[in-house]
């Protein structure tokens, strides 16, 4: 009853948890195999149990053929899982031989198929048994079967441990189940097959001892690819990653677990069948090793053997890589604390830690966030406290040690109250040049002081977190330093504009001594004069506010009644030297901001009169035009002949502002390489910010600013705007 019970749950979980698995999330691979295995581990189970209870020889010994043949395929299949498991890459190595890429799984692959033909070959393998009781005895040339299964099985526990090894602790937690389940039947093969390959016999007690392994690991990793999302994990494994003691320490304490557990039995002269006693002692040796796989025990372990076995304590190239690893990851000053925190915590082997960084307005410190899900929260130290006090120095405080020099400080140090309160092991400062910037607290239970290679490796880690603080502090200190500069930024665009203003006032008073008396040259003065008021008090207004960034309002608006404006604000028609027009026919509405706008024609046609050539009086002497339309109908020829470009590039804008002059023109390289730089100018008295400024703000409108200059015959510039996207009142942050 209890053999059938067992078979009925190994099957039914292995289907209904192989079945549950196809719809998580993970690639199709490993989907696949983890499907077929629960196939295989349910049709061995099966196979085995006919096995135990064949009536003849000749039906036993299929049976143990085809435990054979299955077999085979499992090892091949938890190597191709563990293959997929948590890398982001294939793993093992290959070799090019001729024109073909030959890897180890390959060979794994065409032995496992090779062994799967020997055993079904006649006379390969024989019933026997050399001490009477049924065994399956393999022939010289059949040693292929056994020789695959442990070197598939050494691979497998390789590639598992060098994954275990540099996954990060949480994946380590996640996929714990995982790690023991294939470590386990890794395992099971290796010491199974190595006894074949030694005597050359299996012994009949084979398909038993493997149902109760398979019905028993194979739904522990089941249950943890469905638990954790193990599919979205990634590790990188260096090419040269070598066999650590980890996987002989769990494969040796396992298969002591079953000698003692057996031998247990034995001393106690209890009855028990050998399925019955091989399913106690295996399952007492799984529960012994998921316990050997704790965090708690891990540490204790890892502390035993770098005390025990090696000549220093830490492997320093590996706290190196941490460390390294930990300053390049990009992230903010929090994850970098915590990061560094949960990589000493995993070096020095200690339960806990506590880090309180310094409050540099109230001079207290303040507990920083803890990854682990017990810890006390919002713990505040005074900076008057004794403990901060005994830090001040720089010396850390070994709450554990027991020497006379430092007995006063231990003493000072435990009379605050959280020191005592959590059973801090030690105290370690952290400086920011020579100021006390925080405190990193150590907890573990440690019956035993701090050694010099302790002291040393949380020095380190405690300078790095005093590092990332420093960085910090370096860099909210560029981001004041930015807006200072963005401060400057803007009273850059608002004195080249405060110039423009200027220079307009400046042109109508040269010209006011000759047309005072004419009277629309009088009424053309007041519109500009109060034009010009209301554009400083608008930069007064600008300049006297925190900078920001500009905010543009895009309204449908018709271009003409805007461009007459800009004429009459530039006072154009005052100025005798000039020849102006205005051309164009109005269409649909453009979307625009119009103060940008204004400001960007009436630069352009500022920076044209300051390109003319000077006359009598030094006023200015020359032709400007401004023309507009839409590009529904397609862009004229006057644009694709100076801009270039075809049908498509201006089909994706809506509308076209040029302006054009006659003056000086500028330099063709100029104008490839510097023209919209900022602080780019061919005049001697120009700030060269304003086709810069012109620029920014016709992109943040969704258009673009194109220019055609020669020298000594004239500028055109085009302004493109984006086409009517219909929406009134639409409003756009940049």
């Amino acid at each position: 009853m209890i053999i059938l019970a067992f078979l009925l749950a190994g099957t039914i979980l292995d289907l209904v948890l192989g079945f549950l698995v196809l719809f998580k999330s993970y690639r199709t691979p490993l989907r696949i195999v983890l499907a077929a295995l629960s196939g295989l581990f349910v049709a061995h189970l099966w196979t085995a149990w006919a096995s135990v209870f064949a009536r003849d020889l000749g039906a036993w010994y299929n049976y143990e053929r085809s435990l054979q043949t299955i077999g085979l395929f499992i090892s091949l299949g938890t190597l191709e899982l563990t293959r997929h498991f948590l890398r982001g890459e294939e793993a093992g190595p290959s070799w090019t031989w001729g024109r073909w890429r030959v890897s180890f799984y390959t060979l794994a692959a065409f032995g496992s198929a090779a062994g799967a033909i020997v055993v079904w070959l006649p006379g390969h393998v024989v019933p026997g048994g050399s001490v009477g009781s049924p065994a399956v005895q393999f022939a010289k040339d059949a040693v292929l079967i056994p020789a695959a299964r442990v070197l598939i099985s050494i691979y497998t526990l390789y590639l598992l441990e060098s994954t275990y090894r540099f996954a990060k602790d949480y994946q380590r937690r996640i996929a714990r189940l995982c790690f023991i389940g294939l470590g386990s039947l890794a395992t099971f093969h290796i010491i199974y097959f190595t006894r074949v390959l030694i005597y050359r016999e299996l012994p009949e007690h084979f398909a038993e001892a493997s149902s109760v392994v398979y019905g028993v690991v194979y739904p522990v990793i089941l249950a943890g690819f469905l638990r954790y999302r193990l599919g979205s994990e990634h590790i990188s494994i260096p090419r040269d990653t070598l066999y650590s003691s980890a996987t002989i320490f769990l494969t040796g304490a396992a298969f002591m677990g079953v000698a003692l557990t057996i031998f247990a039995f034995q001393w106690l002269r209890l009855d028990f069948s050998y399925f019955e006693r091989f399913l106690v002692g295996f399952s007492l040796c799984f529960l012994a090793v998921l316990v050997l796989g704790s965090g708690t025990m891990r540490r204790r372990i890892s502390d035993f053997i770098n005390q025990q076995f090696y000549s220093r304590k830490y492997d320093y190239q590996e706290q190196f890589f941490r460390l390294h690893k930990t300053a390049t990851t990009g992230a903010d000053v929090d994850g970098a604390v915590i990061e560094l925190i949960e990589n000493m915590k995993y070096s020095v082997n200690v339960d806990d830690a506590y880090f309180f960084g310094l409050n540099w307005q109230d001079g207290n410190f303040y507990q920083h966030e803890n990854k682990e899900e017990g810890t006390r929260r919002g713990l505040v130290i005074s900076g008057d406290s004794p403990l901060a006090r005994a830090l001040a120095d720089g010396t850390p405080l070994d709450l554990a040690a027991e020497d006379d020099a430092g007995r006063e400080r231990r003493q000072a140090a435990r009379r605050e109250p959280l020191v005592t309160e959590l059973r801090f092991d030690g105290v370690f400062p952290v400086f920011i040049g020579d100021r006390l910037a925080g405190m990193l607290a150590l907890l573990g239970g440690r019956g035993r002081a701090f050694d010099a290679e302790d002291l040393a490796l949380i020095e380190v880690f405690s300078t790095s977190i005093g590092d990332a603080l420093f960085k910090n502090r370096v860099l909210q200190e560029r981001i004041e330093q930015k807006q200072f500069e963005s401060f400057h930024h803007v009273a850059s665009f608002i004195i080249h504009d405060i110039k423009n203003q200027i220079a307009t006032l400046s042109l109508l008073l040269k010209n006011a001594e000759k047309n005072l008396d004419n009277p629309s040259f009088q009424a053309s003065m007041l519109n500009s004069v109060k034009s010009c008021s209301s554009n400083l008090q608008s930069l007064i207004d600008r300049l006297s506010v925190a900078p920001k960034r500009q905010e543009l309002a895009l309204a449908p608006h018709p271009l003409r009644p805007m461009l007459e404006e800009v004429a009459a604000n530039a006072g154009l028609a005052s100025l005798p030297g000039i020849s102006h027009a205005l051309t164009g026919a109005d269409g649909a509405p453009v979307p625009m901001d119009k103060q940008s706008l204004f400001f960007v024609v009436r630069n352009l046609i500022n920076n044209s009169l300051e390109a003319m050539r000077r006359g009598p009086g030094q006023s200015p002497q020359g032709r400007i035009d401004v023309s507009f339309g839409t590009l529904a109908a397609g862009a004229p020829a006057r644009l694709r002949e100076l801009f270039g470009g075809g049908e498509h590039f201006f089909a994706s804008y809506g509308a076209w502002i040029l302006v054009e002059d006659d003056g000086a023109g500028m330099d063709p390289e100029f104008v490839r390489r510097r023209l919209f730089q900022p602080f780019a100018t061919t005049k001697e008295k120009g700030v060269g910010i304003g086709l810069y400024q012109c620029k920014t703000l016709v992109e943040q409108m969704g258009g673009r600013i194109l220019v055609h200059s020669e020298l000594g015959k004239g500028t055109e510039f085009c302004i493109l705007l984006a086409a009517d996207v219909g929406e009134e009142g639409l409003r756009s942050k940049v």
